[in-house]
Order: C-alpha cells, then structure tokens, then sequence
C-alpha cells in the first residue's frame, strides 16, 4: 500500500527529484501522476523523475507514468526523466513517448527528492 505525505512547499531549490521505488505498477503510475498534480500547485520548477531504482514494471504502469509526465510536458514543465541504461522497456516507452531522458551515471544533481516506493506481495 502507498501512503502519502503531504508535499512541503520548495525552497530556494527548483529542481524536485521524484525516485520511484520497487515495481511500476498501476499503483505506482497513479501516485507519480498525483504527486506531479500536487507539484502544480506550488509554482514552477524543474522535475526530474528518476527510474532507476524501478525493480519490475508492467505495461499499466509504465503507460500511466509516460502519461503523468507527458500531459505535465505539454503544459509546458520542464520535466525530464533518469533511465538506467538496462531497462530498455523503460527506455523505449519514453522514447516513443518523446519524453527526454538521461542515463546519469552515478548520483544525481542536487534537488529536493521525492520518494514513491511499490512493492507488489
């Protein structure tokens, strides 16, 4: 089950990292589209959604967050995404999707994080 936190307002920092954890599911896809909803609210900034740490996906999930961060794009954010180099299911949905990503080695840049974890029982 993911429980939700309330998102804390952004300080001097405007690049919000959003980690998803565990298995993209359906769930998983929900709560990254709720999460970048609740974002809006807050003012612009730059959101970088991070994959790599994504164990297992399935079709639902993947489509869901390809359609969370496309419909935030076509709003005109400055969202982009974080793919290991192995998940080519991952790799190729946002590709399609035309949504940018980057295969960043290592840590990511400085930013406020977001936490989404789903683990299927």
């Amino acid at each position: 089950m993911i429980q939700h936190a309330p998102i804390a307002t952004l300080s001097v920092r405007r690049l919000v990292t959003i980690d998803l954890i565990g298995d993209l599911d359906a769930e998983l896809g929900e709560a990254l589209a709720q999460t970048l909803d609740a974002l809006t609210c807050q003012g612009e900034c730059e959101v970088l959604v991070n994959f790599k740490r994504v164990v297992g996906t399935d079709a639902t999930g993947l489509a869901g967050a390809a359609h969370a961060i496309a419909q935030k794009r076509l709003a005109g954010w400055p969202i982009s995404a974080s793919v290991s180099r192995r998940d080519r299911r991952v790799r190729s949905l946002l590709s399609s999707s035309r949504i940018p990503f980057d295969e960043l080695p290592g840590s990511l840049p400085k930013a406020r994080h977001i936490m989404i974890a789903r683990h299927a029982t």
